[in-house]
C-alpha cells in the first residue's frame, strides 16, 4: 500500500487498488468491532454497509468471515499485480 507521510503527522494513501484496499480494511475492522462490542462505528453499521456493498449475506459472524475472505483475495490479487509491476518472482 502506497503511503506517503508528512511532518505534521498527517498520511495519504495513493493509488485508485490502495484506496479500494484500505476502504476494505477499514470496513472489516468496523464489523470485527461490532461483533465484539455490539456497538456501531457510526450510524449505518458495518454489516448493512458490507451486505449491501458485496451482496453479503448471514449474522455478523457469517458476514465477517465473508469480509475476510474478499480482503484475502483482493489483498493476494493486489500483491501479485505488484509483483508483475516490479519484476518480482517469489
Amino acid at each position: 500500500m502506497t503511503i506517503e507521510s508528512f511532518g505534521d503527522g498527517g498520511l495519504s494513501i495513493t493509488g485508485k487498488r490502495d484506496i479500494h484496499l484500505f476502504a476494505l480494511l477499514q470496513l472489516k475492522h468496523a464489523l470485527k468491532f461490532e461483533l465484539k462490542t455490539g456497538m456501531k462505528m457510526s450510524r449505518v453499521s458495518a454489516l448493512s454497509t458490507a451486505k449491501a456493498r458485496f451482496g453479503l449475506k448471514g449474522n455478523k459472524q457469517k458476514v465477517y468471515d465473508q469480509l475476510c475472505k474478499i480482503v484475502d483475495e483482493y489483498g493476494q490479487k493486489r500483491d501479485l499485480e505488484v509483483m508483475a509491476e516490479t519484476g518480482e518472482n517469489n
